[in-house]
């Protein structure tokens, strides 16, 4: 389970990483959108495709041993990245019709948070946490 986990994890924030890089940028040639949203959209490409990177550093070089502050490193990214963006559709898209980067925001919010449920008891057992802080 530990290591389906981690390919889940891996596998979301990879390609949360490519949606930020491929998909975004089409904002770019959209010319409804004011340059104020265009400064908006670079920074939130910038930041949020850095944290993904951030995270899969920590995960090729931290999962393994289970250090606990990982564990709650991948939720506060997961809280933040994909809540927001619930947030955010319910706030200012509540009666927007559903598109495709909904339903691939859906499935990668599932399976980060499967793969982080799947991994937390490593993290958090005893057994395992001997010499891991």
């Amino acid at each position: 389970m530990f290591r389906l986990a981690g390919l889940l994890l891996n596998l979301t924030i990879t390609i949360l990483f490519l949606a930020y890089l491929v998909r975004f940028p089409n904002h770019f040639i959209d010319v409804t959108w004011p340059a104020h949203a265009k400064t908006h959209l670079v920074s939130q490409i910038a930041v949020g495709s850095g944290l993904c990177l951030v995270m899969l550093l920590l995960i090729r070089y931290f999962y393994q041993s289970s250090p606990l502050w990982l564990w709650w490193s991948l939720l506060g990214f997961g809280a933040f990245t994909f809540g927001s963006y619930w947030v955010a559709k319910l706030i200012f898209e509540i009666d927007a019709p559903w598109r495709n980067g909904n339903s691939l925001f859906l499935f990668l919010t599932l399976t980060y948070f499967t793969g982080l449920a799947l991994c937390s008891q490593r993290f958090f057992s005893m057994n395992d946490r001997v010499g891991n802080d």
